[in-house]
């Protein structure tokens, strides 16, 4: 079953985390893949007028036009510190959020250095969705990881009674870090 999240998730890898078929031999994409990482403090149910003690996670990103950051709305879901660490670096950038879309899963950070920005090559977006079973190749960092995964997939088509989706296949012939 497709959800607004399902949907989300194939639209950020689609779009933006890669732009460029497999085999294609471009720094951009790698160089413009981030981790970001987050403190959040999540409200406390059972005690409504507090917050729960503060955690760390992190997710991926990828750094867009006007030196903004794409990721996804749940990374960043009820965060108080958030910071982006660009592919091969070591340094972290303080980050606030812009604007988030809940239902589609995806959220826009502005650096609070902009003059950094400028240093780190924004992945030009693809206008178009790649072809059933076409190579492509994902990048990311999943689960916490402190390596960029890059992952070979194969695109698919999914289909419900209101909507046609194409996603990636599951990812497992070749995965390098």
């Amino acid at each position: 079953m497709l959800t607004p999240r399902t949907n989300a998730w194939t639209f950020l890898a689609a779009c933006l985390l890669l732009a460029c078929p497999a085999g294609a031999q471009s720094a951009a994409p790698r160089d413009s893949a981030l981790k970001i990482e987050v403190t959040s403090r999540r409200p406390d149910l059972t005690r409504p007028w507090a917050k729960r003690s503060p955690s760390k996670s992190s997710g991926s990103g990828v750094m867009i036009s006007g030196g903004r950051v794409l990721t996804n709305a749940h990374v960043v879901r009820f965060a108080s510190q958030i910071e982006v660490q660009p592919s091969g670096s070591s340094s972290k950038l303080a980050a606030r959020l812009v604007a988030t879309a809940p239902s589609i899963d995806l959220a826009l950070l502005e650096l609070e250095d902009a003059s950094v920005a400028e240093s780190i090559p924004a992945l030009e977006i693809e206008t178009k969705l790649p072809q059933l079973r076409q190579e492509v190749t994902v990048m990311g960092y999943p689960m916490g990881g402190d390596d960029l995964s890059i992952t070979q997939a194969s695109c698919r088509e999914s289909s419900t009674p209101s909507t046609t989706t194409r996603r990636w296949a599951s990812a497992s012939r070749s995965t390098q870090r």
